[in-house]
């Protein structure tokens, strides 16, 4: 599972974008694989949902705000209204497509629903 312990507003943001989870939607992942019927010793990345694309990553690691304006402007503007300083690289991004087909489970506390991210600090 993805980072999820309560630290600064503006990193727990910026990790949300990439390899974050609102410790909420851990729970639910884990009731999801407790009630799966599939495969046995299946394995799942738990993240939150990224706005990021496969085709970003190189450019994710030299210049990660210019990906991030063009993938998330709300992002942006909410740095920028915090005074808060975007990554300048982004060295992996976590994928949670493989649950949210096998498990049918998807991050709902993320870096796209702001309030509820800053709320949780």
């Amino acid at each position: 599972m993805s980072r999820c312990f309560p630290e600064d507003s503006a990193l727990m943001v910026a990790y949300r974008l990439h390899r974050g989870i609102d410790k909420h939607d851990v729970v639910a992942a884990h009731v999801a694989t407790l009630t799966d019927d599939g495969k046995d010793f299946d394995r799942f990345i738990i993240s939150g949902q990224t706005p990021f694309l496969l085709e970003d990553a190189e450019e994710l690691k030299i210049d990660a705000p210019a990906v991030i304006a063009r993938r998330s402007p709300a992002i942006v503007k909410l740095f920028q209204s915090q005074g808060w300083t975007l990554p300048k690289s982004i060295d992996r991004v976590y994928d949670a497509s493989y649950a949210k087909q096998e498990l049918n489970w998807e991050s709902k506390h993320d870096s796209f629903n702001f309030a509820a991210t800053l709320n949780a600090v």
